[in-house]
């Protein structure tokens, strides 16, 4: 089995050159979530700079509490 992962350009996971995200019925926001975690996976990650980097422009009363609801 051959796991390849791209970051830049355009995000895409694929396993033995057939990607899983074409068919990927989530959100665009828990893709955007990933690709960040996968991006910046040797790093600690404060919940708030999350929600600034991928949330900032976002008019959510509760951001913190939509990142949670992201995850879980």
């Amino acid at each position: 089995m051959y796991l390849h992962i791209t970051t830049l350009g355009n995000f895409d996971i694929k396993i033995d050159e057939k990607s899983i995200l074409e068919d990927f019925g989530r959100s665009y926001r828990i893709l955007r979530l990933l690709h960040y975690f996968l991006t910046f996976k040797n790093k600690r990650l404060l919940p708030e700079c999350i929600i600034d980097n991928l949330y900032g422009d976002s008019e959510s009363f509760d951001p913190k509490n939509m990142l949670r609801a992201q995850i879980f």
